[in-house]
C-alpha cells in the first residue's frame, strides 16, 4: 500500500497509546479508513492494531494518520459498536 502523503496538517501530533484513523490507498489508487488504536512509534513508522474478530497489525508513517473527527470520538466513547467507526482494512472473518 505504501506511503500515501495525505495529512495537509503540519501540527499533527500523535499521542502514543491512542486510537486514530490510518489512512492507505488500495492497489487501484482508492483511500482506505481504518479505526485503529496506535501502539509505538519506531524512528518515524508508527505500529498500530485492529481488527475485532481477529488481531491484526501494521505500520505507517505520520502522513498516514489522522485524528477522530468529533462524532468519531462520541461513537468510541459512547460505546458504539466498532462497526460505526471507519472499518475498511482487511478483516478475518471469525
Amino acid at each position: 500500500m505504501g506511503n500515501c502523503n495525505m495529512s495537509n496538517n503540519k501540527n499533527f501530533e500523535i499521542k502514543v497509546p491512542g486510537k486514530y484513523i490510518i489512512m492507505k490507498k488500495d492497489s487501484t489508487g482508492n483511500l482506505k479508513e481504518q479505526y485503529a488504536y496506535i501502539s509505538k512509534e519506531n524512528n518515524g513508522r508508527y505500529e498500530y492494531d485492529y481488527g475485532y474478530f481477529q488481531n491484526h497489525e501494521g505500520t505507517c508513517n505520520i502522513k498516514e494518520i489522522r485524528e477522530l473527527s468529533q462524532e468519531e470520538i462520541e461513537k468510541s466513547e459512547n460505546g458504539e459498536k466498532w462497526y460505526n467507526l471507519p472499518q475498511e482494512f482487511y478483516q478475518s472473518p471469525p
